[in-house]
C-alpha cells in the first residue's frame, strides 16, 4: 500500500509517515505496518500466561479475575509502547504487574520478541520525584485512548498503588 493515505480510527496518515519502535528489533514502523499489526492482532496482542496471572494475583493481593484484566493491560501497554519513540509510563498498578511479568524472564523475552519487535526494557524513574504521578501517566493514557478507542479498563484510571490495592 505504498503511496496510499490510510485512515485509522478517524485519523488520516499520509504516505511515508513512520512510527519509531523502542523494541530492540528497533527501527521504524510505517503507519501501514502499525495499523496492520493492530488489525492482525484484533487491536491487542493475543497473549495470555496463567502463571503470570496467578503470581500477579498473589503479589498484588487481588482476585484472579482482576489479575487477568491487569495482565491484559500490561500486554496492551507493552505492545503500544513498542510502537512509539515517546516515553510511555503506565499507571502504578500496571507498572507493578509489569514487574511481576519481568520475573518470568523467558516468557517475557519471548513475548517481547513476538509482539514488540524486541526486548522492552523497564526504565525506572530515578529523578527527584520517583512516584508515578498522573502528570507522568497522562500522555500514556491519551495514547491508549487513540490506539484502543478509550482506556481498555479501569486499571487506566490513575490511582496510587495503595489505593488500587484497597479497591481490589
Amino acid at each position: 500500500m505504498k503511496g496510499v493515505a490510510m485512515e485509522y480510527k478517524g485519523v488520516i496518515f499520509e504516505p511515508g509517515f513512520h512510527l519509531t519502535s523502542t523494541g530492540s528489533g528497533g527501527g521504524t514502523l510505517s503507519v501501514t505496518e502499525a495499523v496492520e499489526r493492530v488489525r492482525l492482532q484484533g487491536e491487542k496482542p493475543a497473549y495470555n500466561n496463567p502463571a503470570v496471572v496467578a503470581r500477579i494475583s498473589r503479589e498484588m493481593k487481588c482476585s484472579l479475575e482482576r489479575a487477568e484484566v491487569l495482565f491484559e493491560d500490561v500486554v496492551k501497554f507493552l505492545w503500544m509502547a513498542s510502537t512509539t519513540s515517546e516515553v510511555r509510563i503506565p499507571t502504578p498498578a500496571i507498572d507493578e504487574a509489569w514487574h511481576v511479568f519481568l520475573l518470568f524472564t523467558k516468557d517475557y523475552m519471548s513475548f517481547c520478541d513476538e509482539f514488540c519487535g524486541g526486548y522492552m526494557h523497564h526504565q525506572p524513574h530515578t529523578g527527584k520525584q520517583t512516584d508515578i504521578t498522573l502528570e507522568l501517566v497522562a500522555p500514556t493514557i491519551d495514547h491508549m485512548a487513540v490506539i484502543f478507542g478509550g482506556p481498555p479498563s479501569t486499571n487506566w484510571n490513575y490511582v496510587s498503588l495503595p489505593a488500587w490495592k484497597v479497591a481490589a
